[in-house]
């Protein structure tokens, strides 16, 4: 019985080390409101978030791949590119083949790695890329004979969000869509302040999917750790994301490309 304890303890470190944190789940969220026109009903957008990028090999193909199959509308990205300067080369690597794969529209939020990296140089990639970096800024996005709002809101562990800035001239009444890379954004409304949908990242749901262990491991000070939450401030999907920071390590929490559909309630 110990040595099967034993076993047991090491093909979980095993597996959790290098099976699971390299083997993508793709979730898909049907997102229903009000406010989403009939010309909007399964417009497809894919979030992919804290990337964390140490190489480029058959994960992050995978992920570029997926994109042809999915064939989304538009492609958001929620911050943590890299987390060392000297992995620019990979992002490189990685942009330039997310756009050989996918000529869509693309937007994007830096995360608290990105900041205590190379902002500079990560920005000019994105925009070499045709990637819109959003920083406390808003665009009114048309599709067809509708339009809607996306909102970035920069990073709030480094202290660089401007709420002002970026809700400037966005009529709420219309449907809007906020990126900000940490969910303790939500934490910085006015009691009155809502979105429809918040697209978040950073916790990378705690990278162990045991709840307790979980909360603890999380780096927030909200509870929202993973998955699709209604606040009083509007719905927030908290990404998995798709790296790892500080352990390289994932156990029941796999890394998450979220392909999210918008639906039609009227």
């Amino acid at each position: 019985m110990k040595y099967f304890i034993i076993f047991l303890i090491i093909a979980a470190i095993v597996y959790g080390l290098f099976i699971e944190p390299n083997v993508v789940k793709i979730t898909i969220i049907n997102f229903p409101s009000s406010k989403i026109e009939n010309s909007l009903d399964n417009f497809t957008i894919v979030q992919i978030s804290d990337l964390h990028l140490k190489d480029f090999g058959m994960k992050e193909e995978f992920i570029i791949k997926s994109l042809i199959t999915i064939k989304p509308n538009i492609v958001v990205f929620t911050g943590d590119f890299i987390d060392d300067k000297k992995y620019l080369n990979f992002l490189d690597q990685f942009l330039n083949s997310f756009r050989s794969n996918y000529d869509g529209p693309a937007y994007a939020v830096l995360g608290n790695w990105d900041y205590e990296s190379a902002p500079n140089e990560i920005e000019n990639l994105l925009r070499n890329n045709n990637i819109t970096l959003l920083k406390n800024e808003n665009v009114y996005y048309s599709f067809k004979d509708t339009s809607f709002y996306i909102v970035g809101i920069d990073d709030t562990i480094t202290g660089h969000y401007d709420l002002n800035s970026a809700l400037f001239r966005v009529d709420l009444s219309k449907f809007t869509l906020a990126l900000s890379h940490s969910p303790d954004i939500e934490t910085k409304f006015s009691n009155d302040l809502k979105f429809d949908l918040i697209l978040c990242g950073h916790t990378h749901g705690g990278q162990i999917g045991i709840p307790f262990i979980a909360r603890k491991l999380a780096p927030t000070s909200t509870k929202y750790i993973k998955g699709l939450y209604t606040t009083q401030h509007g719905s927030i999907y908290v990404n998995r994301g798709i790296g790892t920071s500080v352990i390289p390590f994932r156990f029941l929490c796999p890394p998450e490309l979220t392909v999210i559909k918008l639906k039609s309630k009227k």
